[in-house]
């Protein structure tokens, strides 16, 4: 799963980048991944934090930035995982984005319990 810091922060209503990747896990995600701009992106993986530095370059436009981030993980995990795991894995994921949308509109229109029990 792969969200922003604010809405991470929307979803466990935690401050903390850490706290809140543990949090997901215990919700039942197994890769939580954290962006969070200039400050790079955080993961957590097998019990341990990652983090990854965000690369300098100039900004025109951060639109699609998140959507770009998960397309550079799906395609790096499907050189990974063999084609059939890797088939699941993408009707796993536009599960996910329909799921994560309704939750994220629902969350914004004030109805977090409703996102905490889709997650």
């Amino acid at each position: 799963m792969h969200c922003n810091v604010l809405e991470l922060r929307g979803l466990s209503g935690l401050d903390n980048v850490e706290d809140g990747l543990r949090w997901l896990a215990e919700m039942g995600v197994r890769l939580p991944v954290i962006s969070d701009g200039e400050r790079g992106l955080f993961s957590l993986y097998d019990g341990r934090i990652i983090r990854q530095p965000a690369f300098r370059m100039s900004v025109i436009d951060p639109s699609g930035a998140g959507d770009v981030l998960c397309a550079g993980i799906l395609f790096k995990l499907s050189e990974l995982l063999q084609r059939k795991r890797f088939e699941c894995l993408s009707r796993v994921c536009s599960r996910t984005i329909n799921v994560w949308a309704s939750c994220w509109s629902r969350m914004r229109r004030g109805d977090r319990d409703h996102a905490r029990r889709h997650i």
